[in-house]
């Protein structure tokens, strides 16, 4: 391969990452602004039922709500809070899966390699793929000498979503980033 074509080659396999990231990054900020959106609307409810309670309660001076009507009214906001809600936690499953995220029981996002959770320590289940994988055989010619599978940080980092780690777990030497409290890789606690 010519030093031409290898640079090519290079330049077409940059711009395609980059293509990549930025169509995730739209992607991103698209389903954070629609659960913006909808949270939003929760605490608009949230104010509408207030108000309901205190019309109901005849307190004020305006116009008072029977109950019957102010529980019929509350059921139908209530109804539309818990649809919100339930559209508010699958966009933020979407957004994880965009990012290549999965989520500990105790809320932290994890990049889907990670075996433990960094904050928490607890273990992940192992993912069981039901799909065949296909391996594409190696041109000997080609693979001398380069490396065609780089660590999850590496291309992490040099995909810009994740800052550069700044410490290695004493047990398994995985990068960690200073907040990591506990190894993705091996699940030891970091001091």
């Amino acid at each position: 391969m010519s030093f031409f074509d290898k640079m090519k080659s290079g330049l077409s396999s940059g711009l395609s990452q980059v293509k990549d990231k930025a169509q995730q990054t739209v992607e991103v900020t698209r389903l954070y602004s629609t659960i913006s959106t909808k949270r939003k609307d929760i605490q608009q409810r949230y104010g509408e039922l207030g108000e309901l309670v205190y019309r109901a309660s005849g307190v004020g001076k305006g116009p008072r709500v029977s109950e019957s009507e102010a529980e019929a009214q509350m059921a139908r906001i209530c109804a539309e809070v818990a649809r919100l809600e339930i559209e508010v936690e699958q966009l933020e499953e979407e957004m994880h899966r965009v990012k290549g995220e999965k989520v500990c029981a105790c809320g932290t996002a994890a990049p889907l390699q990670s075996k433990f959770c960094s904050r928490c320590g607890k273990s992940f289940p192992t993912p069981v793929s039901s799909e065949p994988i296909d391996i594409e055989p190696v041109d000997p010619a080609r693979a001398s000498g380069q490396q065609y599978l780089k660590p999850y940080e590496e291309v992490q980092t040099q995909a810009g979503t994740e800052k550069a780690p700044s410490m290695s777990c004493t047990q398994c030497g995985q990068s960690l980033t200073v907040n990591d409290r506990f190894c993705i890789s091996c699940g030891k606690p970091q001091g």
